[in-house]
């Protein structure tokens, strides 16, 4: 009789403590750097596209959602976000007032609850021009349409375990001027760039950029922002029958693992195979016919 079992291992096992710092971007959303008024770097619509913005503003119930992957291995301990948006001519002097965040179990649109956060509490703690102005792709210098960078910091702690999460988004501004709107993520040429969807106040519809060139050339669309926190990165005991256990755990600076698989009386009868996956899910190495109860894996330089 032969069976196999195969055991996860994520290689990156050093734990990793950046406290308040950049640990997702969904972006990009300059695709003009430096090629903007006085410098300044541009987000431009481009190649057919058609919109500047869209809607988020509180006063008239728009939100906007989109989805973000939290990565097998990997914890994240979320202190702050921060989202874009503008107000046409409002200057320079950010005119945003609020934003509120939730952050949802899947999509708002299709059952997803919320875990973190709200739809209705303002929790934005800083709000500044970004340096970035959104433009046509004719128009690099107009100033019309400045982004502000609007960060929100939870009053609890955010933890989110690996999995797929949506966040959603409102933002509030001065009655002074049109919107807020959102700017979308922009590429130098690539115009699908994701999947959000808006609420309208009725429901939650597609983010779709209806281009110039006609409906064939529609293009779904994503919203940037960055979470900012600390990633917690280590090695997960595998409580199965067999009591799997990684001597020692995490990983810091030996450069071998014990394995130990304690129920030692299958192995009279039985061979097991040991993968080694990385974060992506791709095997970088394999031990094959242990039929002993504790093994020695060696990292071989890996991090």
């Amino acid at each position: 009789m032969k069976k196999k079992l195969l055991l996860s291992l994520l290689i990156a096992a050093t734990s990793l403590h950046s406290f308040g710092q950049l640990i997702y971007d969904h972006g990009p959303l300059v695709n003009m750097p430096g090629a903007g008024a006085g410098g300044a770097d541009v987000s431009t619509v481009h190649h057919n596209l058609n919109t500047f913005g869209y809607a988020d503003g509180a006063a008239l119930s728009f939100q906007l959602a989109d989805s973000l992957i939290v990565p097998w291995g990997q914890t994240w301990n979320i202190d702050s976000i921060a989202f874009f948006a503008y107000q046409t001519n409002s200057g320079n002097t950010s005119s945003i007032t609020s934003v509120n965040c939730a952050v949802w179990s899947g999509s708002p649109a299709n059952g997803g609850t919320i875990i973190f956060g709200d739809t209705i509490t303002d929790i934005m703690t800083s709000t500044v021009w970004s340096g970035i102005y959104r433009t046509s792709s004719t128009t690099l210098t107009n100033t019309l349409r400045p982004i502000m960078r609007n960060v929100v910091t939870p009053t609890t702690g955010w933890s989110l375990a690996p999995g797929s999460y949506w966040l959603s988004w409102q933002t509030g501004g001065s009655a002074a001027f049109t919107g807020p709107w959102c700017p979308p993520i922009s590429y130098p040429t690539q115009r699908i760039t994701g999947a959000a969807i808006q609420h309208t106040g009725a429901g939650w519809i597609s983010v779709i950029d209806t281009a110039l060139a006609g409906v064939t050339d529609d293009a779904p669309q994503g919203f940037p922002f960055q979470i900012y926190g600390s990633i917690i990165t280590g090695l997960s005991n595998v409580d199965v029958y067999y009591n799997v256990t990684f001597v020692p755990n995490p990983v810091q600076t030996t450069s071998t693992i014990t394995i130990n698989l304690p129920n030692s009386s299958l192995f009279s009868k039985s061979e097991f195979t040991f993968d080694v996956y990385d974060v992506m899910g791709r095997e970088i190495k394999k031990i094959e016919h242990i039929n002993k109860s504790s093994f020695i894996f060696d990292r071989d330089g890996m991090s």
